[in-house]
Protein backbone atom coordinates (compact mmCIF):
# COMPACT_ATOMS: atom_id res chain seq x y z
CA UNK A 1 0.00 0.00 0.00
CA UNK A 2 1.36 3.41 -0.94
CA UNK A 3 2.00 6.00 1.75
CA UNK A 4 1.20 9.69 1.29
CA UNK A 5 4.83 10.25 0.24
CA UNK A 6 4.59 7.38 -2.23
CA UNK A 7 1.41 8.79 -3.72
CA UNK A 8 3.04 12.20 -4.02
CA UNK A 9 5.88 10.68 -6.05
CA UNK A 10 3.56 8.66 -8.26
CA UNK A 11 0.65 11.04 -8.71
CA UNK A 12 2.02 14.46 -7.81
CA UNK A 13 0.84 16.84 -5.11
CA UNK A 14 -2.08 18.17 -7.18
CA UNK A 15 -3.91 14.84 -7.44
CA UNK A 16 -7.19 14.12 -5.58
CA UNK A 17 -5.92 10.75 -4.35
CA UNK A 18 -2.93 12.45 -2.75
CA UNK A 19 -5.34 14.78 -0.94
CA UNK A 20 -7.30 11.71 0.20
CA UNK A 21 -4.11 10.26 1.66
CA UNK A 22 -3.36 13.51 3.48
CA UNK A 23 -6.87 13.62 4.88
CA UNK A 24 -6.69 10.05 6.19
CA UNK A 25 -3.29 10.63 7.76
CA UNK A 26 -4.58 13.80 9.41
CA UNK A 27 -7.46 11.85 10.96
CA UNK A 28 -4.96 9.32 12.30
CA UNK A 29 -2.81 12.04 13.87
CA UNK A 30 -5.93 13.56 15.42
CA UNK A 31 -6.80 10.22 17.03
CA UNK A 32 -3.22 10.05 18.30
CA UNK A 33 -3.56 13.52 19.83
CA UNK A 34 -0.99 15.11 17.54
CA UNK A 35 -3.14 18.09 16.61
CA UNK A 36 -0.33 20.15 15.12
CA UNK A 37 0.48 17.54 12.46
CA UNK A 38 -3.22 16.89 11.86
CA UNK A 39 -3.92 20.58 11.26
CA UNK A 40 -1.06 20.93 8.79
CA UNK A 41 -2.22 17.92 6.76
CA UNK A 42 -5.85 19.03 6.76
CA UNK A 43 -4.86 22.47 5.51
CA UNK A 44 -2.80 20.95 2.71
CA UNK A 45 -5.65 18.61 1.72
CA UNK A 46 -8.08 21.55 1.69
CA UNK A 47 -5.81 23.58 -0.57
CA UNK A 48 -5.46 20.70 -3.04
CA UNK A 49 -9.17 19.89 -3.10
CA UNK A 50 -10.08 23.54 -3.56
CA UNK A 51 -7.70 23.82 -6.52
CA UNK A 52 -8.47 20.47 -8.16
CA UNK A 53 -12.12 19.84 -7.27
CA UNK A 54 -13.48 23.29 -6.49
CA UNK A 55 -15.24 24.74 -3.46
CA UNK A 56 -18.57 23.14 -4.30
CA UNK A 57 -17.30 19.56 -4.30
CA UNK A 58 -18.45 17.30 -1.41
CA UNK A 59 -14.88 16.24 -0.64
CA UNK A 60 -13.85 19.87 -0.21
CA UNK A 61 -16.73 20.22 2.22
CA UNK A 62 -15.61 17.06 4.02
CA UNK A 63 -12.12 18.49 4.44
CA UNK A 64 -13.54 21.66 5.96
CA UNK A 65 -15.69 19.56 8.28
CA UNK A 66 -12.70 17.49 9.41
CA UNK A 67 -10.63 20.57 10.15
CA UNK A 68 -13.55 22.12 12.03
CA UNK A 69 -13.89 18.96 14.13
CA UNK A 70 -10.19 19.13 14.89
CA UNK A 71 -10.43 22.74 16.06
CA UNK A 72 -13.50 21.91 18.15
CA UNK A 73 -11.63 19.03 19.81
CA UNK A 74 -8.78 21.45 20.51
CA UNK A 75 -11.22 23.83 22.21
CA UNK A 76 -10.87 26.45 19.49
CA UNK A 77 -14.61 26.74 18.93
CA UNK A 78 -14.52 30.18 17.36
CA UNK A 79 -12.15 28.93 14.68
CA UNK A 80 -14.30 25.87 14.06
CA UNK A 81 -17.59 27.74 13.68
CA UNK A 82 -17.05 29.36 10.24
CA UNK A 83 -15.74 26.07 8.85
CA UNK A 84 -18.85 24.22 10.04
CA UNK A 85 -21.03 26.96 8.54
CA UNK A 86 -19.26 26.73 5.19
CA UNK A 87 -19.59 22.95 5.24
CA UNK A 88 -23.34 23.25 5.78
CA UNK A 89 -23.64 25.71 2.88
CA UNK A 90 -21.76 23.37 0.54
CA UNK A 91 -23.75 20.28 1.52
CA UNK A 92 -27.05 22.10 1.25
CA UNK A 93 -26.18 23.26 -2.27
CA UNK A 94 -24.68 19.99 -3.49
CA UNK A 95 -26.69 17.35 -1.61
CA UNK A 96 -29.83 19.18 -0.52
CA UNK A 97 -31.40 19.53 2.90
CA UNK A 98 -32.96 16.07 2.79
CA UNK A 99 -29.59 14.29 2.90
CA UNK A 100 -28.10 12.53 5.95
CA UNK A 101 -24.72 14.22 5.45
CA UNK A 102 -26.38 17.63 5.59
CA UNK A 103 -28.10 16.64 8.83
CA UNK A 104 -24.77 15.38 10.17
CA UNK A 105 -23.21 18.78 9.53
CA UNK A 106 -26.01 20.43 11.50
CA UNK A 107 -25.24 18.13 14.42
CA UNK A 108 -21.56 19.07 14.31
CA UNK A 109 -22.29 22.78 14.40
CA UNK A 110 -24.85 22.29 17.18
CA UNK A 111 -22.31 20.43 19.32
CA UNK A 112 -19.79 23.21 18.75
CA UNK A 113 -22.38 25.79 19.86
CA UNK A 114 -23.19 23.70 22.93
CA UNK A 115 -19.54 23.68 23.91
CA UNK A 116 -19.43 27.46 23.39
CA UNK A 117 -22.48 27.85 25.63
CA UNK A 118 -24.73 29.04 22.79
CA UNK A 119 -27.59 26.76 23.74
CA UNK A 120 -30.23 28.82 21.96
CA UNK A 121 -28.38 28.19 18.68
CA UNK A 122 -27.67 24.51 19.32
CA UNK A 123 -31.16 23.18 20.03
CA UNK A 124 -32.88 24.23 16.76
CA UNK A 125 -30.05 22.70 14.74
CA UNK A 126 -30.36 19.38 16.55
CA UNK A 127 -34.13 19.38 16.17
CA UNK A 128 -33.82 20.20 12.46
CA UNK A 129 -31.40 17.30 12.00
CA UNK A 130 -33.73 14.95 13.86
CA UNK A 131 -36.64 16.08 11.71
CA UNK A 132 -34.67 15.37 8.53
CA UNK A 133 -34.02 11.76 9.54
CA UNK A 134 -37.64 11.27 10.55
CA UNK A 135 -38.81 12.25 7.06
CA UNK A 136 -36.32 10.07 5.17
CA UNK A 137 -37.20 6.51 4.11
CA UNK A 138 -35.83 4.30 6.90
CA UNK A 139 -34.36 7.44 8.41
CA UNK A 140 -34.99 6.27 11.96
CA UNK A 141 -32.83 3.23 11.22
CA UNK A 142 -29.93 5.36 10.02
CA UNK A 143 -26.82 5.30 12.16
CA UNK A 144 -26.71 9.10 12.13
CA UNK A 145 -30.21 9.24 13.64
CA UNK A 146 -28.98 7.38 16.70
CA UNK A 147 -26.10 9.85 16.94
CA UNK A 148 -28.54 12.72 16.69
CA UNK A 149 -30.51 11.34 19.63
CA UNK A 150 -27.27 10.96 21.57
CA UNK A 151 -26.35 14.61 21.08
CA UNK A 152 -29.87 15.75 21.99
CA UNK A 153 -29.71 13.71 25.19
CA UNK A 154 -26.30 15.17 26.06
CA UNK A 155 -27.57 18.67 25.26
CA UNK A 156 -30.67 18.41 27.47
CA UNK A 157 -28.70 16.69 30.23
CA UNK A 158 -26.14 19.51 30.28
CA UNK A 159 -28.98 22.02 30.75
CA UNK A 160 -30.60 20.01 33.52
CA UNK A 161 -33.63 19.06 31.42
CA UNK A 162 -33.52 15.51 32.66
CA UNK A 163 -36.99 14.44 31.49
CA UNK A 164 -36.23 15.56 27.94
CA UNK A 165 -32.83 13.87 28.11
CA UNK A 166 -34.44 10.66 29.36
CA UNK A 167 -36.91 10.69 26.46
CA UNK A 168 -34.04 10.89 23.97
CA UNK A 169 -32.21 8.11 25.85
CA UNK A 170 -35.22 5.82 25.64
CA UNK A 171 -35.68 6.42 21.92
CA UNK A 172 -31.94 6.02 21.36
CA UNK A 173 -31.95 2.69 23.17
CA UNK A 174 -34.82 1.40 21.04
CA UNK A 175 -33.06 2.51 17.85
CA UNK A 176 -29.77 0.94 18.90
CA UNK A 177 -31.46 -2.34 19.79
CA UNK A 178 -33.13 -2.40 16.38
CA UNK A 179 -29.82 -1.73 14.64
CA UNK A 180 -28.10 -4.39 16.74
CA UNK A 181 -30.76 -6.97 15.89
CA UNK A 182 -30.25 -6.31 12.18
CA UNK A 183 -26.47 -6.47 12.55
CA UNK A 184 -26.41 -9.87 14.28
CA UNK A 185 -29.40 -11.48 12.56
CA UNK A 186 -27.15 -13.57 10.32
CA UNK A 187 -24.96 -14.83 13.18
CA UNK A 188 -25.25 -18.21 14.82
CA UNK A 189 -26.04 -18.36 18.54
CA UNK A 190 -22.38 -18.98 19.33
CA UNK A 191 -21.19 -16.14 17.08
CA UNK A 192 -23.75 -13.79 18.60
CA UNK A 193 -22.61 -14.65 22.11
CA UNK A 194 -19.01 -13.97 21.14
CA UNK A 195 -19.95 -10.66 19.51
CA UNK A 196 -21.90 -9.45 22.53
CA UNK A 197 -19.21 -10.47 25.01
CA UNK A 198 -16.53 -8.65 23.05
CA UNK A 199 -18.49 -5.46 22.42
CA UNK A 200 -20.68 -5.04 25.49
CA UNK A 201 -18.78 -6.51 28.43
CA UNK A 202 -19.30 -4.41 31.60
CA UNK A 203 -21.44 -1.89 29.73
CA UNK A 204 -24.87 -2.48 31.26
CA UNK A 205 -25.41 1.20 31.88
CA UNK A 206 -24.23 2.11 28.41
CA UNK A 207 -26.67 -0.35 26.91
CA UNK A 208 -29.49 1.17 28.95
CA UNK A 209 -28.60 4.67 27.78
CA UNK A 210 -25.46 5.09 25.64
CA UNK A 211 -25.72 8.89 25.95
CA UNK A 212 -24.62 8.70 29.59
CA UNK A 213 -21.37 7.03 28.56
CA UNK A 214 -20.77 9.66 25.89
CA UNK A 215 -21.54 12.44 28.35
CA UNK A 216 -18.89 11.08 30.71
CA UNK A 217 -16.27 10.71 27.99
CA UNK A 218 -17.07 14.03 26.28
CA UNK A 219 -17.25 12.29 22.91
CA UNK A 220 -18.08 14.30 19.84
CA UNK A 221 -19.91 12.80 16.91
CA UNK A 222 -19.33 12.93 13.16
Amino acid sequence: MLTSQGLRKVLGKAHPNYANSLNNLALLYKDMGDYEKAESLHLEAIAIREKVLGKEHPKYGSSLNNLANLYSDMGNYEKAEPLFLETITIKEKVLGKAHPDYAGSLINLADNYRLMGYYEKAEPLLLEAKGIFETLPNGRNHDFYSKCLTNLAIFYHSLGYYEKAAAQCIEETLVNRSLLEKAVRHLSEREMGSYLSKNFKSQDLALLCPSIRLQKSGASLF
